[in-house]
């Protein structure tokens, strides 16, 4: 994520995530979402997405935190979740958001001769650190995706 030049991780605390919420309201801010895929080549694509948020009242703010939900979330908040009624539009992938970019994960697996609704077997999608992901695909319908998070070093 990224408000002007200042990229945005996850909060260290409270205080911290209000800050950047503070900073996000009223703005338009960017998502950067990459993916990677290794399979008969290495190939790999970026989703970026324009989020703009409705002003904030400090009310909201500390209320949302309170939730649990900003925690552990880029930016502080989930757009899939409670922190999806922040956000005013929305220009780009909203699964780009998220973290794993649909299109762009599609298109790769394309270009590998791997069709959207022909996948049969589990796929290594994305590996950034602090996570990997693994989408489980059965007979073209994904089962299950699984999100591995590694402990960040201090």
């Amino acid at each position: 994520m990224i408000l002007g030049c200042v990229i945005m991780g996850k909060p260290k605390d409270q205080a911290d995530a209000l800050a950047m919420l503070t900073q996000l309201s009223g703005k338009t801010h960017q998502v950067y979402s990459a993916v990677s895929l290794r399979g008969r080549e290495h190939s790999q694509a970026v989703s970026i997405t324009e989020v703009t948020f409705r002003r904030l009242t400090e009310r909201e703010m500390l209320d949302y935190w309170c939730s649990g939900e900003p925690v552990d979330k880029a930016g502080s908040y989930a757009i899939q979740g409670m922190g999806g009624v922040f956000v005013e539009s929305i220009k780009g992938s909203f699964s780009g958001v998220v973290g794993l970019p649909l299109f762009e994960t599609a298109e790769l697996l394309s270009k590998q001769g791997i069709g959207n609704f022909q996948m049969s077997e589990e796929i290594l999608i994305n590996v950034t650190p602090p996570e990997t992901r693994v989408a489980v695909i059965e007979n073209g319908v994904l089962q299950e995706l699984i999100i591995e998070r590694t402990r960040e070093r201090v």
